[in-house]
Order: C-alpha cells, then structure tokens, then sequence
C-alpha cells in the first residue's frame, strides 16, 4: 500500500512534466488569465495546473519512510522547502522542482524495497518530520 502511494506519487509527477512540457501553463499570464479562461473552456492545461498543486507529498509517506530510516535529512527537507506558484513560477522553476523530488522519492523507493537504511546521523529526525507534518497541514 505505502509502496503503492509513491508509485502514484511519481506517475502524477510524470504526469505533470507531460502537461508541462509544451508550456503555456504557468507563470504570471499563463497562471492566472490562461487559467481562468482554460477553465471555462475546458482546457486540459487546467488540468495540469491542478495537478501542481496537488504534487506535494503526504504527509504521511515522509513519516512512514522516517521510521523505517529510508529517508535522509537532506531529502526531507527538500520535500518541506515551497513549492512554486502555477500564477508566478514559469515551466522551467515547476519542472526543476518535480525532477528534483522525483529523484529523491525513487532513492527512498529503491531504499524501503531493497530494506535499506540511510546512515544514523543523516536520517531525517523527528523533528523535521513533526515540523514538516505542521507545514503540510497548514497549506
């Protein structure tokens, strides 16, 4: 089932570099005019935008990786750094981001099938995970 979730959690994000990569999805004109008219018409870039903003990974996967240590610090708070706006941050910024997660959340995958463990002292710590649980629940 966790495994299952981060499958799902990396196909939207393949998903969301597919919707990205001809542009006109984001950014200050593309994000807010374009996504008001793309709405009322049905435009499937509207689709993508909503898929952006759902691309933030559960809470709850970070926490189950933290305790089975197949989480890094590193990684952990790059999972709590800000996403980009769809209304301010063009293609480029929203796709650097996505890779950037994507990548991590494979190496966690790769770890938690292969019954690996990050070392101990560069495991994400309880507190990253209560502050990151906070973060998630406040957006």
């Amino acid at each position: 089932d966790y495994l299952g979730n981060i499958d799902q959690s990396l196909a939207d994000m393949d998903r969301a570099l597919m919707g990205l990569k001809d542009g006109g999805v984001t950014g200050l004109w593309d994000g807010t005019v374009g996504s008001f008219l793309d709405s009322m018409t049905g435009d499937p870039k509207e689709t993508t935008r909503l898929l952006l903003q759902k691309l933030k990974v559960d809470d709850t996967l970070l926490r189950i990786a933290q305790t089975k240590g197949a989480i890094s610090n590193k990684e952990m708070d790059l999972f709590m750094s800000p996403a980009p706006k769809v209304g301010f941050h063009d293609e480029e910024v929203w796709k650097t981001w996505i890779n950037d997660r994507k990548v991590a959340l494979q190496r966690i995958k790769a770890r938690l099938t292969g019954g690996k463990q990050v070392v101990d002292d560069q495991q994400a710590t309880q507190s990253q995970i209560r502050h990151g649980v906070q973060i998630t629940r406040v957006k």
